[in-house]
């Protein structure tokens, strides 16, 4: 609900734009809590920090005006400009930075780690590993890069790292130890 309600806020603020989600709310891997991570992108412009900084800020101007959320936080001066947006009818957080184009290609990388790392009979390992370990560190507020922690995308990686290099390994020894062989 969320996501539809914002995209079609955006489409009625800046009818030339597009928005759309990605992360981990694509992929699936999602907490109740988790905030939403949505790209905006502009046909046939330059995607320059500096640009990036002023659509997003007249973008905020916008939503404000339209009483969207409850509470919004201009963080411009990072690498990655990005605009936080709280829902005022869930609590929920959508972080808006301007799309290059990485948003998506992590998103896409994300389900074929995913996809391809698991065989048959682990089906759905990935996703509970990543599950558990993003419930653990948020409890111990470890869930965000700026805070000292690890964020999805690095979490991910590890996991994906660790099935496919011992996983798979450790699948074989308890083969033997049941079999004999």
């Amino acid at each position: 609900d969320l996501v539809l309600r914002f995209t079609q806020l955006v489409r009625k603020l800046e009818p030339t734009a597009t928005v759309k989600p990605v992360g981990s709310y694509v992929t699936g891997l999602y907490l109740p809590t988790s905030d939403i991570d949505m790209v905006l992108s502009f046909p046939g412009s330059s995607s320059s920090a500096y640009m990036a900084r002023y659509r997003l800020g007249i973008l905020a101007s916008k939503i404000r005006r339209e009483g969207f959320a409850s509470q919004m936080e201009e963080a411009f001066k990072a690498t990655v400009p990005l605009l936080r947006v709280k829902d005022k009818v869930t609590g929920l957080e959508i972080d808006l930075t301007e799309g290059d184009g990485h948003g998506e290609r992590a998103t896409e990388a994300v389900q074929r780690w995913v996809r391809d790392s698991e065989e048959p009979a682990d089906e759905g390992l990935i996703h509970r590993l990543v599950m558990v370990l993003k419930v653990f560190l948020g409890s111990r507020r470890l869930g965000k890069t700026y805070t000292g922690g690890v964020n999805s995308y690095l979490l991910v990686w590890m996991v994906v790292a660790w099935v496919r290099l011992e996983w798979r390994k450790k699948r074989v020894v308890v083969r033997v130890a049941r079999t004999g062989w």
